[in-house]
């Protein structure tokens, strides 16, 4: 019976352990997009304005 709920116990932490390394990938994906999409706009701003100069 102990055996089993020591078992238990850890497979819990396991998982805690998998959920909290899963958040962690996901909100740094989610930043990592994001800085993406910034230098994007910031890449089509400045290629604008330089047509926009060239006009």
């Amino acid at each position: 019976m102990k055996r089993r709920e020591t078992e238990r116990e850890i497979e819990e932490r396991e998982d805690a352990e998998m959920r909290r390394k899963k958040a962690e990938s996901d909100r740094l994906y989610l930043l990592y997009q994001q800085e993406k999409e910034k230098q994007r706009t910031q890449d089509a701003q400045a290629i604008s304005e330089y047509h926009l100069k060239q006009a």
